[in-house]
C-alpha cells in the first residue's frame, strides 16, 4: 500500500497495511456502525488533507464514484472503501491544484 497525502506518502507492507487501514476506519466511525457516513467521511478527508475544508460537491464526488466503482450505491464508506476513498480525494485535489496552476500561468500571460 502506498498511501498519499497533501504531506507525505506512507508505504506500508500488506499486514501493517490492513492494521492502519483498521485504526483509520475505526476512528473515523465514531458511532461503530460499520461505514462511514457522510459527515464522517469528510473529517477522513480533512484528515488526510490537514484540515483542508471538504466542500459538498467534492464529498458528493468521492461518495458517488467510490460506489460506482464497488456497485452498492449505499451513500456510505464501508472498511474495504476507504482505500479508493483516499486515492479519489487525493486525486481530485491533485486536479484542482493543477487546474488553478494552469488558470494562474494562463491569466499571468495575458496580463
Amino acid at each position: 500500500l502506498v498511501l498519499l497525502s497533501r504531506s507525505h506518502c506512507l508505504t506500508l507492507p500488506p499486514r501493517r497495511q490492513n492494521k492502519y487501514l483498521d485504526a483509520q476506519f475505526a476512528k473515523y466511525d465514531t458511532d461503530q456502525s460499520g461505514h462511514l457516513e457522510r459527515e464522517q467521511l469528510r473529517a477522513f478527508l480533512q484528515g488526510l488533507s490537514k484540515g483542508k475544508e471538504v466542500e459538498d460537491g467534492d464529498l458528493d464526488f468521492v461518495l458517488e464514484k467510490v460506489d460506482e466503482i464497488n456497485g452498492d450505491i449505499n451513500g456510505v464508506i464501508d472498511r474495504d472503501e476507504l482505500l479508493p476513498a483516499a486515492a479519489l480525494w487525493k486525486e481530485l485535489q491533485d486536479s484542482k491544484k493543477t487546474m488553478q496552476y494552469k488558470f494562474e500561468s494562463t491569466f499571468c500571460t495575458l496580463s
